[in-house]
């Protein structure tokens, strides 16, 4: 005969059953929420990803990008995450708006530091170097006490690759071109390159194919001998 369980824990609580913490995922679960074990963590976790959760979330992406850390910004696992967007469109709404705003915010990092420049300090001998203050007309200035006003410093610098990212995201010209195997069999599949019409990619891939056929039939003529 089996002895009934102590409804009362050593602390003299109630002791908690199944059914006391359901998941969003509608599963139930008896893990105590003050327990610290990373798998207890985990189901915590999913327990609840309210609107003001939503918020730190979004709020974090827009900032980051990082879905991941979002997440955790937000105190919840990515499945729960995941399991939102499923069911409430307005958050997937807003969510794909905040990365889309970060993804404005690289683009513009990436044209300032590639086609506007950025000032970078100049050092000589472990010291700022110093330079002279010019007017408009190019001539240097004077200080307070009639001397040569100077100021620290600095050499405008660009990104070469940076400017190449920005040139091919504005202008699909600079974007890489996918170049046309000549063994691709006259089945294969021909994926036009950037800055190629639809029309100049079939015409570009049925010269491909006869120089293909050509290279074959070559091929067998000097495998018999001919």
């Amino acid at each position: 005969m089996s002895e009934n369980k102590n409804p009362l824990t050593k602390a003299g609580k109630p002791r908690k059953t199944k059914g006391d913490y359901p998941s969003s995922t509608g599963k139930v679960s008896n893990v105590r929420a003050d327990q610290t074990n990373w798998r207890r963590k985990m189901q915590q976790s999913r327990l609840k990803f309210d609107d003001d959760q939503k918020e730190r979330y979004i709020e974090c992406l827009r900032a980051t990008g990082l879905k991941g850390r979002a997440a955790e910004f937000a105190g919840v696992c990515r499945q729960a995450v995941q399991n939102h967007r499923e069911n409430d469109p307005e958050f997937v709404e807003a969510a794909d708006d905040a990365l889309e705003a970060y993804r404005d915010v690289v683009a513009a990092e990436v044209k300032r530091r590639g086609v506007d420049g950025w000032l970078e300090p100049v050092y000589h001998r472990g010291q700022r170097a110093m330079e002279l203050v010019l007017d408009e007309d190019g001539k240097p200035t004077l200080n307070k006490d009639g001397e040569p006003a100077l100021k620290p410093s600095s050499i405008l610098k660009f990104s070469d690759r940076l400017v190449e990212l920005e040139a091919k995201r504005v202008d699909p010209s600079y974007r890489d071109k996918n170049t046309i195997d000549l063994g691709t069999t006259l089945s294969g599949v021909l994926v036009a390159p950037a800055g190629m019409t639809p029309e100049e990619a079939v015409a570009e891939g049925e010269k491909a194919n006869e120089v293909a056929r050509k290279a074959r039939e070559n091929q067998a003529k000097e495998e018999k001998g001919e």
